[in-house]
């Protein structure tokens, strides 16, 4: 697609720019060429230009003001500081109104929900596991990406003749509008617990960061009433999408006739998987649609992940018998309660979870699958929220019948000091073993499996690395796993 420059940015104080074509733009300085322009903002601590020399090549630039002795092909636009993902829409033609924008923000639940929706509708996501389909997903460096590459991303994905993108909304994102410019068909609020504290500060925060995408416009929206943060954007009215699904897998009954509602009941949990039936009641109507479904996914929680996705689904026009159909073949994410069975009914599990609720939740959720002892091998990241070290301490020491204490990504922080702000939530400290050596603990932890018991690895899920004394090192957890499982335990 070629541009004219003041043409393009006419709507953005850039009509007295001059006449130029432009064929290419790129945030980043490492993808320049001489067909391409370079958006040049101001950042926290730097400028972009700040990185510029005589050797980068590229068509031209525009860039945030202020800015000292700018190169000589630069021009000026004060409207980058606030219109960036608008003007990045602008100039790929609005992608997200070309196909079917799917959010999903809260704490829990979001990578595994991104995932389900892309599988089940041969979409797309974008998020913390990687942003593609799901056979083709490239590594991401943030749970939602800049608004430029959202942009470009989206567009990508049209061009593919994707109908369907599951992206992933980050508080981060929706504080520093990095979701501007994008049109969501469907929001969906999973649950809000502790995190990011280090950046917002406090609970209320951080609900405020996270109501911001249900404020936008939508035609529809998906909230977990058995949550009080759901329940608040609900009697708030912060909601206002044009129709409201609410779900609950913990009660029956709905707040409002003028809502459809999605229920389950009978929840079921063995070795084999999640049952349940999940119950529908459209808007304005008394009687339920009911279906029975039957997954291979591990997890209480994952109940909850499949009746958001099937209200997701049932938004997009499908029937429930279609959606029962799709929710029973959905396949877990990597590193989302991934399940290694190996000899005499043993398991390890590969889980995300790094926060108190997280935690609680998946333990809580696997505990009716195990017939015998739980281990859990867990950390805290460095550089982080450190008033969850000790509640992260306190739910493993309440749920799990052994606790193994490790290293997580210490990042900048001393590994022993992070150690003992954990220990601190424990009543018992001489009940947990300590193993500094990330690989060492889950190698102990899988060597004290009976027949029967289950080790959960948390904390890292699908990352592969650790960052140790500022370095990033390769560590996979599930590597850890099927090497031990292949050469100890067969």
């Amino acid at each position: 697609m070629t541009k004219i420059l003041n043409e393009w940015l006419m709507d953005f104080g850039g009509g007295d720019l001059p006449a130029l074509p432009v064929e290419k733009i790129a945030a980043d300085s490492r993808e320049l060429d001489a067909k391409t322009w370079w958006i040049a903002r101001a950042g926290i601590s730097s400028h972009a230009l700040d990185y510029y020399n005589e050797n980068i090549e590229c068509a031209g630039v525009i860039y945030e003001p202020p800015y000292q002795n700018p190169p000589q092909n630069a021009f000026a636009l004060p409207a980058l500081a606030t219109d960036y993902g608008n003007i990045a829409a602008n100039f790929f033609d609005f992608p997200s109104k070309k196909l079917r924008l799917i959010g999903v923000t809260g704490t829990d639940g979001k990578s595994s929900l991104a995932y389900f929706l892309a599988q089940a509708t041969n979409g797309a996501m974008i998020g913390t596991i990687g942003n593609g389909k799901i056979a083709a997903l490239v590594a991401s460096n943030n749970t939602t990406p800049d608004a430029f590459s959202n942009q470009k991303l989206l567009a990508e994905f049209a061009a593919d003749g994707i109908q369907t993108v599951a992206m992933e909304v980050s508080s981060h994102a929706l504080d520093q509008n990095r979701v501007q410019g994008l049109c969501f068909d469907t929001v969906v609020f999973s649950n809000l617990s502790r995190d990011h504290f280090d950046y917002h500060g406090n609970q209320e925060n951080y609900f405020q960061a996270k109501a911001k995408l249900f404020q936008r416009p939508s035609r529809f929206a998906v909230i977990n009433i058995d949550d009080a943060f759901g329940r608040r954007l609900l009697a708030e009215k912060l909601v206002q999408a044009g129709e409201i699904c609410t779900i609950s897998t913990r009660r029956q009954e709905r707040l409002d006739m003028a809502h459809h509602h999605i229920a389950a009941k009978n929840i079921l949990q063995n070795s084999s998987g999640i049952s349940f039936e999940l119950v529908y009641f459209a808007a304005n109507t008394q009687q339920a649609e009911t279906v029975e479904i039957n997954s291979a996914l591990w997890g209480r929680f994952n109940v909850d992940n499949l009746c958001n996705a099937a209200a997701c689904l049932l938004a997009g026009g499908l029937k429930l018998s279609e959606v029962a159909e799709k929710l029973r073949q959905i396949r877990g994410a990597t590193g989302r309660a991934e399940i290694f069975p190996f000899s005499q009914n043993r398991r390890a599990i590969v889980d995300y979870a790094h926060t108190p609720k997280a935690l609680e939740s998946v333990i809580s959720g696997i505990r009716d699958h195990i017939s015998g002892k739980l281990t859990v091998v867990f950390g805290c990241g460095g550089d982080r929220d450190r008033g969850k070290r000790p509640l992260m301490a306190q739910v493993a020491e309440k749920l799990a019948d052994r606790i193994i204490i490790t290293n997580d990504n210490p990042r900048s922080e001393e590994p022993e000091q992070i150690i003992v702000e954990i220990k601190q939530g424990l009543e018992n400290t001489q009940d947990a073993v300590v193993i500094f050596d990330r690989k060492s603990a889950i190698e102990a932890g899988l060597a004290s499996l009976q027949e029967g018991d289950s080790l959960l690895v948390a904390g890292k899920g699908h990352e592969d690395y650790q960052i140790i004394a500022g370095k990033k090192i390769h560590f996979s957890d599930q590597e850890v796993i099927r090497e031990f499982i292949a050469t100890a335990l067969v």
